[in-house]
């Protein structure tokens, strides 16, 4: 279905971490437009505060300073 939301990531994800200097055009805007209420979905309701669940990753991490998810998980404690 074309408004069906992306399927969550799976453990096999993790195995091939992200490298936002190696990383492709089609990697980028993927890892970007991940909208926040996907990740809180996966982080639980606490994850951004502040955001609107229709914010993208992208927005998040430009606002923070940060280029990738991982490192705005580390910077709040977040597993």
């Amino acid at each position: 279905m074309p408004n069906s939301p992306d399927p969550l990531p799976t453990e096999d994800d993790d195995l091939y971490p992200t490298n936002p200097e190696t990383e492709t055009n089609a990697e980028y805007r993927a890892r970007t437009s991940t909208l926040i209420r996907e990740l809180r979905r996966l982080y639980g309701l606490h994850f951004a505060p502040g955001y609107e669940d229709t914010d993208t990753l992208g927005h998040l991490l430009a606002n923070a300073g940060l280029n990738t998810l991982e490192e705005y998980l580390k910077r709040h404690h977040l597993p």
